[in-house]
C-alpha cells in the first residue's frame, strides 16, 4: 500500500515517539512513492494534502472550507499541481457552496489555469 501524504507517513505514531531517522525515511518513502521533478520549487505540500477549516458566523459553526492538492497535471507542457478549493457554509437562510480549482506551475508557483465555480443560494 503506499502513502498518499506526509500526514499519512507521521500519523501512524505519536509525533514525540518518532526519532529523527525514522521521520526522514518515512519522508525519504513519501518521495519515492512521489517522485518529483528535480527543477520543482521547494513547497511543503504535495499530492495529497488536505487543509480544512471551520467557518464561524460569531459564536455559531457556518461550514467548513476545504483545499486539497488533488493530483499532479500538465498544462500548456507544463508540470502542475492540481489545487482544489472548496467552500460549503451556510447562515441565516444563505448558503454558498464554491468550488475554486487552480493548475499551478510546479517550478514557478504561477497559475496556469483558474476556474471558479459559485454557487450561491437562499432557502
Amino acid at each position: 500500500m503506499v502513502p498518499t501524504s506526509l500526514a499519512t507517513l507521521l500519523s501512524s505514531a505519536p509525533s514525540a515517539a518518532l526519532g529523527q531517522a525514522e521521520v526522514r525515511s518515512r519522508i525519504d518513502s513519501l518521495a519515492l512513492a512521489f517522485p518529483s521533478d528535480p527543477a520543482a520549487a521547494p513547497v511543503p505540500f504535495g499530492p495529497g494534502e488536505r487543509l480544512t477549516y471551520k467557518v464561524k458566523a460569531g459564536w455559531f459553526g457556518a461550514g467548513e472550507v476545504t483545499m486539497h492538492v488533488e493530483s499532479l497535471d500538465t498544462v500548456r507542457g507544463h508540470a502542475t499541481y492540481r489545487v482544489v478549493v472548496e467552500i460549503d457554509a451556510g447562515v441565516l437562510g444563505v448558503g454558498v457552496h464554491d468550488t475554486y480549482t487552480s493548475w499551478i506551475d510546479q517550478q514557478t508557483l504561477q497559475s496556469w489555469r483558474f476556474i471558479q465555480d459559485i454557487d450561491g443560494t437562499m432557502y
